[in-house]
């Protein structure tokens, strides 16, 4: 939606809540949400849940610092209200997510983030796609980003190095862990000024 109001509460020094509420073109257009979260020392958490576009949800993340990795995971469930690719309407779909990103002390600096995708709004083979975006309720799930990817068991990768204050290099990987399909992208900037730079990839 385009209008929303949100609201925001502090219950401690370690501990908040917050909900919203996005107002689509109809109630079931629209999207309602709470969240409640917290911290100590290097670990965070929160508890999600609400309804949107027919679908109710509740969901837990987190993420911690062990040593000099970053680890997170997110773990939902949602209950479709329609027929989806999940199968019928009232089906129960997770989603869950759990990577880490870490900073290696090489040169001005090695980058890497890693995770792992589960998705059940998601397709068995990525190679079904043109024969189930006949399904409008499949088409209208993609186009408001129900799923990230196409697939229901995705990895991704992204590393980067600072050889220098010139030059750097990319890679990102996503891979699908269904059916084999998976695009690998080698890229290079070449910072010349601070008004020009040259990027391949």
């Amino acid at each position: 939606g385009v209008d929303a109001v949100r609201a925001d509460v502090r219950l401690g020094q370690h501990l908040d809540a917050d909900a919203v509420a996005a107002f689509g073109q109809s109630l079931d257009r629209s999207a309602f949400g709470a969240r409640l979260r917290g911290f100590r020392g290097d670990v965070d958490a929160e508890v999600v849940g609400g309804w949107r576009a027919g679908d109710t949800f509740v969901g837990l993340t987190s993420s911690a610092a062990v040593g000099d990795v970053e680890v997170h995971g997110e773990v939902a469930a949602f209950r479709t209200g329609e027929p989806s690719v999940a199968g019928k309407g009232g089906t129960v779909v997770p989603v869950a997510v759990a990577g880490l990103s870490w900073r290696a002390p090489a040169g001005k600096g090695i980058y890497l983030l890693a995770e792992v995708h589960h998705t059940g709004l998601g397709l068995a083979r990525a190679g079904d796609l043109p024969a189930a975006l006949a399904d409008p309720g499949l088409r209208e799930r993609l186009q408001r980003g129900d799923a990230q990817t196409l697939g229901r068991d995705t990895a991704a990768l992204t590393l980067s190095y600072e050889a220098n204050e010139i030059l750097t290099a990319t890679l990102a990987v996503l891979q699908s862990l269904d059916d084999g399909s998976g695009v690998a992208v080698p890229g290079a900037s070449l910072r010349l000024s601070d008004r020009l730079a040259i990027t391949a990839s």
